[in-house]
């Protein structure tokens, strides 16, 4: 992601790299506060349930972020 973030915004390469930082850390906060109200209802038995959710998560996205940048004509 890093790397076509650069590509969009070579001009704002550091802005842009912060942005996504940004985004990433505030996702990850998200994920591990989630993360332990279902360990605290549900138990921690659906930690790797809830890992495999969100890696199907995170590849969809991806591939919809990859789609839509090849749409643009931006190459990598």
């Amino acid at each position: 992601m890093l790397g076509f973030v650069g590509t969009l915004y070579p001009g704002l390469s550091g802005t842009a790299f912060s942005l996504v930082f940004f985004i990433a850390l505030i996702g990850n906060t998200l994920i591990n506060f989630l993360m332990g109200i279902v360990a605290q209802n549900f138990g921690v038995e659906h930690l790797v349930t809830f890992a495999l959710a969100e890696s199907v998560i995170m590849i969809l996205l991806a591939v919809i972020i990859v789609n839509r940048i090849e749409k643009v004509g931006i190459t990598h």
